[in-house]
């Protein structure tokens, strides 16, 4: 009652109440964070090992078992399951309902690093991460030319597009699917080693001590001491070539009578198709809490940018779009509440058939609406 007779005694406060009210409501609406899923902690661990050329019997028994073991005695472990391929160890450890996942995540690595002596010396550091859906990609570029190599397109992905795509806020990670650096890679011959009287030792540390930087001190200035460092790595097939493996009867053995080199691509790690074919993608991972919608734009904005600077013949496609899912179901939304609020003025005013009933009716819905 006191709303009603406020109103109907000071209309002029109640409108500029109202007018508030919306305003509010339109400037929270816009700030409002929007996402595909709800921001949740899910109680679930993952701990993926790596251990290159060991056998799936191997891996089960001096790895998989071995942190199985440990995290089983976390608080709060409900199930755990593991799958073990060659190389490869998958442990998935799921916690009851209200665990602290931080905290679980915490003790998990603790008690792996407390038998990290107990694992094979090759074995690379397991890496545990937490189940979260809002930290799969948002977007998916694909990296595209009719005439360059993938080597030649994973050089201007790595040091120009990611590094720019890096830059665009509320985007946390750019990944690089098919990536494919450049490697000079020896092939040593061991009958032509033999021939010269050389081991294959002695041709490793060759390259081992030639191709490397070198600190060299500092540099007395007035104000500055400046490190200086003397580049001695290799860049090119041409200066592997020139490289001495060993002297022998005065005479100098140069890398490429004992080895083959090549000018290649390191193995590839991940492997990315676009429409059917082999190349090289970026996937995006927005930062924590950031508006899903608002990061894509700003990607949009970047991917034309740099497809304004790249040569003519490379381009860049967005093939994946998860924020455009999310903006069909708010237009959705704002579709159906425009649609109920019509309906619902027309039904009143076909029963009560007051045009005055039907206006109150018809301000009231947006303003409660706009207002929560």
């Amino acid at each position: 009652m006191f709303l009603s007779d406020l109103s109907i005694k000071q209309p002029v406060l109640a409108t500029m109440m109202a007018v508030g009210l919306v305003t509010l409501g339109v400037y929270s609406y816009r700030e409002l964070s929007i996402d595909q899923f709800p921001d949740v902690e899910i109680p679930v661990l993952t701990v993926r090992t790596q251990y290159i050329g060991a056998s799936p019997e191997t891996m089960e028994r001096e790895v998989t078992k071995r942190i199985e073991e440990v995290l089983n005695t976390i608080a709060g472990v409900r199930h755990i399951s593991s799958t073990t391929t060659e190389g490869l160890s998958n442990i998935v450890v799921e916690f009851r309902l209200g665990t602290n996942i931080h905290t679980a995540q915490q003790d998990a690595q603790a008690k792996i690093n407390s038998i990290r002596a107990e694992f094979p010396t090759e074995m690379k550091e397991p890496v545990i991460q937490r189940l979260d859906f809002n930290a799969m990609p948002i977007v998916s570029v694909a990296v595209e030319s009719p005439t360059a190599d993938v080597k030649t397109l994973s050089s201007i992905a790595e040091k120009v597009i990611k590094k720019r795509l890096e830059t665009v806020p509320g985007v946390g990670q750019v990944n690089l699917v098919g990536l494919a650096r450049r490697e000079i890679q020896v092939f040593v011959d061991r009958e032509k080693l033999k021939a010269f009287g050389l081991t294959y030792a002695q041709a490793a540390e060759a390259l081992r001590r030639e191709n490397q930087d070198v600190p060299a001190g500092k540099l007395e200035q007035a104000k500055q001491e400046p490190l200086v460092r003397v580049a001695g790595k290799f860049h090119s097939v041409d200066e592997f070539r020139r490289l001495i493996v060993a002297v022998r009867n005065g005479r100098p053995i140069f890398l490429p009578e004992v080895a083959r080199l090549v000018d290649g691509i390191e193995e590839r790690r991940s492997a990315s198709l676009v429409d059917d074919r082999s190349g090289l993608s970026l996937d995006i991972v927005k930062q924590s809490g950031a508006n899903t919608v608002e990061v894509a734009d700003g990607i949009e904005k970047t991917l034309h940018a740099v497809n304004a600077e790249l040569p003519a013949h490379i381009r860049l496609r967005k093939v994946v779009d998860n924020s455009q899912f999310i903006r069909d179901s708010v237009d959705d939304v704002q579709t159906k509440l425009v649609l109920g609020g019509a309906l619902t003025v027309m039904i009143v005013f076909l029963f009560l058939n007051s045009w005055r009933s039907t206006v109150i009716t018809g301000l009231a819905l947006p303003v409660s609406v706009i207002s929560s």
